[in-house]
């Protein structure tokens, strides 16, 4: 399997960086390296904000329903504890 390389510094490791570019009224998602910072690409930032929204809620859910299952289960030991 290949492997993204920093065309700087070689690095591998890459992060989300947001960034209001200079005069502009708009803000963006930079690719870049977590080494050096070199841009490896951009996001449009309203996308990427979409999109982590959408995991967040979807992340929201799951853990409603795990709490859910860990409060029927409560419940269950508590009325085999009073039998």
């Amino acid at each position: 399997m290949a492997f993204s390389t920093c065309g700087k510094c070689g690095g591998r490791n890459f992060e989300l960086k947001e960034v209001s570019p200079n005069l502009a009224t708009y803000k963006s998602i930079f690719v870049q390296c977590t080494a050096c910072g070199v841009p490896a690409g951009v996001i449009d930032y309203t996308n990427a904000a979409v999109r982590i929204d959408t995991k967040v809620k979807e992340l929201d859910a799951r853990l409603s329903s795990i709490e859910d299952s860990i409060s029927r289960v409560q419940h269950l030991l508590q009325r085999m504890l009073q039998t």
